[in-house]
């Protein structure tokens, strides 16, 4: 397969991370706040890889357009409702900027609408070309107290491989092995994918709690890099439903992990 498409938006370079605002955490709220202060804390908002805005007139950032615009508008909103409504384990206390990153830094669409290409090529290097550590080295390096994993699930409905969500049978024609009895994805003796992060499949017990963040039957991009982020990082993980360009992200949820 051919991995480089000459396209005006195409760009083989890295797209850097990128900080959206910073937010004082405390008991009772959350507020942004302006002041430049160096001794914040980090957290890191994952996707899934770069796309055309990023480059388009050079900016080489995360999160630009659509995306950028409806994390600055919704992603606080998200925070506040998990700070104060979640059971689970709460944001500790104190100044955050949160910084967004792509999983994978390149444009595994080639410069074009994400239906076509990416999610083979974000498959193929994740995989074979190990991006996954790249990642997990980033996350080492940042250090940050908490990770939103915002990334897509995956869809390509102009693939060549004639499907539409990331399947067992995608996985096994694609990249030739398939999940093992307790949806499992395991590669060169690693866990690439943990079973957890997909919905319930007749291989597996109706007594399996099904996680809200992975409700359908196929398998997640965003299930692929929570696998990567839960071997690497033992702070607060929380994962959105749905991905900042989505309709339904002004009025989704975050989950911790």
């Amino acid at each position: 397969m051919e991995y480089i498409l000459n396209d005006s938006y195409f760009s083989t370079d890295i797209c850097k991370p990128d900080n959206l605002f910073m937010i004082d955490v405390q008991k009772s709220s959350v507020n942004l706040i302006s002041e430049n202060n160096l001794d914040c804390k980090i957290i890191l908002v994952l996707l899934e890889s770069p796309h055309y805005f990023e480059y388009k007139n050079k900016i080489n950032t995360a999160a630009q357009n659509h995306t950028r615009n409806q994390l600055n508008k919704y992603l606080l909103k998200l925070i506040k409702n998990y700070q104060f409504s979640s059971k689970h384990s709460k944001i500790p206390y104190g100044k955050y900027v949160l910084t967004v990153d792509n999983a994978i830094q390149y444009q595994c669409s080639r410069g074009v609408e994400t239906r076509y290409f990416r999610d083979q090529n974000w498959l193929y290097n994740w995989i074979n070309r190990s991006m996954d550590y790249d990642l997990e080295q980033r996350i080492k390096t940042m250090n940050p107290e908490v990770i939103i994993n915002l990334c897509t699930k995956g869809q390509h409905y102009n693939d060549n491989l004639k499907t539409v969500n990331i399947t067992e049978r995608y996985l096994k024609s694609f990249l030739g092995f398939k999940p093992n009895y307790k949806c499992n994805l395991v590669y060169n003796n690693k866990l690439i994918y943990n079973g957890k992060y997909i919905g319930l499949t007749k291989k597996q017990s109706m007594s399996r709690i099904v996680h809200p963040a992975f409700t359908s039957r196929n398998y997640y991009i965003k299930g692929f890099v929570q696998t990567l982020i839960d071997s690497t990082f033992n702070k607060l993980k929380l994962v959105g439903e749905v991905h900042p360009s989505s309709k339904k992200f002004a009025t989704s949820k975050l989950y911790q992990v």
